[in-house]
C-alpha cells in the first residue's frame, strides 16, 4: 500500500543515515528481492511517503529505484 507520492519534479534528497549497507528492495517488504546495496552517506533521491511496512521509494544516481526502510534516511 502506498500512502503518499512526491509531486514530479519536486523531489527532496535523502541520505542514508548510520554505518550499514543498507539491501535496496524490488518492493516494500524485508522478503523481497535485493536489487543492490546502499552504502552509508549515499545520496539518494526520496520519491515520498512511506508504505504501511515502514518502507520508502528511493532513486540512486544512475536511475536506479527501489524501496528502503524509511527509518535509516536522514
Amino acid at each position: 500500500l502506498w500512502l503518499a507520492s512526491a509531486a514530479a519534479g519536486a523531489a527532496e534528497m535523502r541520505y542514508v543515515a548510520d554505518n550499514l549497507s543498507l539491501p535496496l528492495r524490488a518492493e516494500p517488504q524485508a522478503d523481497a528481492a535485493v536489487l543492490g546495496l546502499v552504502e552509508s552517506g549515499t545520496a539518494v533521491e526520496w520519491l515520498g511517503g512511506e508504505s504501511a511496512t515502514g518502507y520508502t521509494r528511493i532513486r540512486l544516481a544512475p536511475g536506479r529505484e527501489g524501496w528502503v526502510p524509511l527509518r535509516h534516511l536522514s
